[in-house]
């Protein structure tokens, strides 16, 4: 059963994506199962738009699209996109066509096929953060959050005097006097403190418990959802405190990550998506690593993103390494390239029409897709010389 009211706009062209498949509201991701009439969903060009009316399509023919950075999105042969084809010459042109013209561009020798890529996602206000979100990124990438005593490495100046200046009132850094870079947060003894909080106990481990990373390691921290969601300021700050401790960024400009938690490293990807950005998540197995005591020890996967693509934000804020960064204008015009498109089955599907001008929608991996309009035949595909719209990628 549907959620909501389904209101009919025509007979069904079997357009749309199956039941089960994400796609991105106001609140974060949602089955389309679950899509109601009413419900606001992020709108690739920027802000928001409303769900005006269901289409349920029976079952139909379902394709996976897979793009060159694995990303994947699954949907109905008459399922719409906008998109852009360029051939061996390089010209181009803006096409919206269903997903057979889409295979059926992607198919030929020499061509490219584009998917728009989203602005910055807008998402509904949750109000105040719990923890600044930069000193959040921070904890993550260098954080000892299991420990009884919390604990962040650094050896730059600057971001020990911008977590300093970011701690909740009565809370201050103490130097380790054991370990030259690793900086103890603690209760400052000159200060009462403030008086929402407990006078025994620290007040950011309060928050990390409440965020479900208190007690985390290495390879399980993760990206808590009040961040993911927050506004795109505060999601840029937190991939900077990251970035900041765990990135790293040489001369040619490129930024990347790495982490043993497959939970935290997605978690980071859906913040480059989410900026407007694009990342392809890579794994290294069945490495080893030297253990002083017991020799010779099998080391957990390491996951890593090889590069940051497509992003007009800096990723860092510390400058040793934000000056290295180079948003490359020919990366950003590729957008998002198809790599392949499979035939996977059969299963239901449902369309949802929008009240927005760009007829776009978000589903799975940060895919751009189109929303759907029902007639009584399908629309044939149409394209625009791609200098009419350029604004689109």
């Amino acid at each position: 059963m549907f959620s909501g009211r389904v209101e009919e706009a025509g007979p069904s062209t079997g357009s749309g994506l199956p039941l089960d498949a994400p796609v991105l509201t106001a609140t974060g991701w949602k089955a389309m199962k679950d899509v109601a009439v009413g419900d606001l969903l992020v709108d690739p060009r920027g802000g928001q738009s409303q769900v005006l009316r269901l289409h349920p399509g029976g079952v139909q023919d379902i394709h996976r699209v897979t793009l060159q950075d694995g990303s994947q999105a699954y949907a109905s042969s008459s399922h719409q996109w906008e998109f852009q084809a360029r051939d061996s010459n390089n010209r181009k042109k803006l096409e919206v066509g269903s997903t057979t013209d889409l295979k059926a561009f992607s198919e030929r020798k020499h061509w490219q096929v584009l998917l728009p890529k989203p602005e910055p996602y807008q998402f509904e206000d949750t109000g105040a953060l719990p923890l600044d979100p930069y000193f959040v990124g921070i904890l993550l990438a260098e954080g000892s959050l299991s420990d009884q005593v919390l604990t962040f490495s650094s050896e730059d100046p600057e971001i020990i005097q911008r977590i300093s200046s970011t701690l909740p009132d009565g809370m201050r850094l103490s130097k380790s006097s054991s370990e030259r870079v690793k900086y103890r947060i603690i209760r400052d003894p000159a200060s009462r403190g403030s008086l929402s909080y407990s006078a025994h106990r620290n007040p950011v481990l309060l928050e990390l418990e409440r965020l479900g990373l208190r007690g985390t390691r290495s390879h399980d921290k993760f990206v808590p959802d009040v961040y993911l969601r927050a506004e795109a300021g505060a999601r840029l700050e937190v991939l900077r405190g990251f970035m900041d401790g765990d990135g790293s960024c040489k001369a040619d400009g490129n930024a990347r990550l790495t982490s043993s938690s497959l939970r935290l490293i997605e978690g980071i990807r859906e913040l480059i998506w989410s900026l407007g950005g694009r990342a392809k998540i890579t794994v290294k197995r069945n490495h080893t690593y030297r253990n002083p005591t017991h020799g010779v020890r099998a080391a957990r996967d390491v996951y890593w993103i090889p590069g940051i693509c497509g992003m007009t934000l800096n990723p860092f804020w510390l400058n040793r390494k934000a000056s290295n960064f180079k948003h490359s204008p020919k990366s950003d015009s590729y957008s998002r390239k198809v790599k392949r498109i499979e035939h996977v089955g059969r299963a239901p599907v449902q369309g949802v029409e929008m009240a927005s001008s760009s007829q776009l929608i978000i589903t799975g991996d940060a895919v751009v897709t189109r929303h759907t309009r029902m007639a009584t035949v399908p629309q044939p595909r149409t394209s625009h010389p791609v200098a009419e719209q350029t604004a689109l990628f």
